[in-house]
């Protein structure tokens, strides 16, 4: 033991700066092989790893050294010998030798010399970790970092991001905090609603009510001009006064004189649109405060809704039999119009329309081209609890007859304008755009994303619209379409 002490004391007063070493024996009994000593300073030694890593080690932790040439120094030693201006394949031969062993330091020395010799060398390119990109040169290391942070801003750019503080967020988180709004358990809030909430009070339906209030609201019921009354009772009061209900929610405020459960319904369903909407778009229109968000207003018979059009001006609600039924939003005013026929039609007829307000309030009507614009609207129309389905028995009907389904045609002769007379196959014009739409989202999501894209640059035209159809539809294609529809056509399922 008294000679091997001295052996290693030796050993490490003489140990050069790049003295190489097979193995290091540590006292713990690791083993680190395929190393180089690169310094020994105040009881400190460091040593360079296979792959060319360092690691500092204390000189009273070293049992034994064994020295031998590494595998690196091997390769080295034959990678010398070779022509390193023109023995391309030799040398690779030697890098990819490397790349198996983990020799990481004499391999991108190798590849370097390579790619002196041959600049666009695929192989000693992917061996040092180089990437080809878009604009069709190799980069690695920090230029490839930077190249590809480049891009990502250019692409963050294009989907509507914005940097705020050093930091890229989506073009919602930057509308909410460029508005002043305030995160708070995953919403968005003014500071006073979020100050309210942690106070402990109830948001209901646009109105604060007190933490003690709770019981009386789970019995169903609401204050009306300071008393506490039924709901039931309420619509009583606000039919015989001629009122209406102002019911908000997180997006939209639903005024009307039907019954509160009618209305409260309508809110319900179409505030679940919000999410999917905000998901596929990648974008929302800032509606968290009040005075912004999107109005419903219910007329109470088709009479009624016809003579509002003046006061919100939109598309021409008399023109024809089909548009004067239904809902639709004014960009004007701001207001989603619409009268009760019946709860079920009342909810699919808005559930059109909302997407419409949301398209246009992000992007605006005059940017994109009616059949995407409509198909879009349509698609979200039959999308119910996060699944896309036929939203009535109608357009059930309707599109089970379209056996040799054509979606580029049926694209292609959309006209708003043109409707037909009879209700059915004119909701059958929408539907078979609605259908295309849900066929790509399932399929082919990328090309619905190149549709919104469309819309951000502002660039929907029909012709635009039409060539993505064209693309995308190859005789294969269609033939895959319409084995979709006989088979999303074979069961009708009610959505309500």
């Amino acid at each position: 033991f008294e000679r091997f002490t001295i052996i290693l004391i030796a050993l490490l007063i003489l140990w050069p700066a790049t003295l190489r070493a097979d193995e290091i024996k540590l006292k713990n009994g690791e083993v680190i092989s395929d190393c180089k000593v690169k310094s020994k300073r105040n009881g400190r030694v460091t040593i360079e790893l296979l792959d060319g890593s360092r690691k500092i080690l204390q000189e009273d932790e070293i049992a034994e050294i064994i020295e031998k040439p590494t595998i690196a120094d091997d390769i080295e030693a034959r990678f010398d010998k070779l022509d390193q201006k023109k023995d391309v394949e030799g040398m690779l031969a030697l890098a990819r030798e490397a790349s198996e062993k983990g020799a990481v330091k004499i391999l991108k020395e190798i590849c370097r010399k390579v790619v002196r010799a041959d600049r666009d060398n695929a192989e000693a390119h992917t061996l040092m970790g180089d990437e080809l990109c878009s604009d069709g040169k190799w980069r690695g290391g920090r230029s490839l970092e930077k190249f590809k942070e480049a891009e990502r801003e250019k692409e963050l750019k294009a989907k509507g991001w914005k940097k705020i503080k050093g930091e890229w967020v989506d073009p919602v988180t930057a509308a909410n905090l460029e508005a002043g709004l305030v995160e708070y358990e995953g919403n968005w809030y003014t500071p006073q609603h979020v100050k309210n909430l942690q106070a402990g009070k109830i948001w209901v339906e646009g109105e604060w009510y007190e933490a003690a209030d709770r019981a009386k609201l789970d019995q169903g019921m609401l204050k009306y001009k300071g008393e506490w009354l039924p709901i039931e009772d309420i619509d009583q009061k606000i039919k015989a006064a001629n009122e209406v209900w102002n019911i908000e929610s997180a997006h939209f405020i639903v005024n009307g004189r039907q019954s509160h459960g009618t209305l409260k319904r309508l809110s319900d369903y179409v505030e679940r649109l919000w999410e999917p909407m905000a998901r596929f778009y990648g974008d929302a229109p800032n509606c968290v405060k009040t005075e912004d968000k999107i109005r419903i207003i219910v007329a109470p018979n088709n009479q009624t809704y016809r003579e509002m059009h003046a006061a919100h001006p939109g598309d021409d609600r008399v023109a024809h039999y089909s548009s004067a039924l239904g809902a639709y939003y004014s960009p004007k005013s701001g207001v989603i119009l619409t009268y009760y026929y019946n709860a079920d039609y009342l909810i699919q007829w808005v559930q059109h329309v909302v997407p419409h307000a949301f398209m246009s309030r992000i992007y605006g009507y005059e940017n994109c081209a009616s059949p995407l614009y409509e198909g879009l609207a349509s698609y979200f129309q039959g999308y119910f609890e996060e699944k896309y389905v036929a939203y009535n028995e109608m357009w059930f009907n309707g599109m089970k007859d379209w056996r040799e389904a054509d979606p580029v045609q049926a694209f292609d002769s959309f006209d708003i304008m043109v409707p037909e007379n009879n209700p059915t196959k004119n909701e059958t014009r929408f539907n078979r755009l609605s259908l295309t739409m849900h066929y790509l989202q399932e399929q082919q999501p990328a090309v619905m994303q190149q549709f919104v894209q469309l819309l951000r640059d502002k660039k929907a035209s029909k012709q635009a619209v039409m060539k993505i159809l064209k693309d995308t539809f190859s005789e294969k294609e269609v033939e895959e379409f319409r084995k979709f529809v006989q088979l999303f056509t074979s069961t009708y399922v009610r959505p309500m």
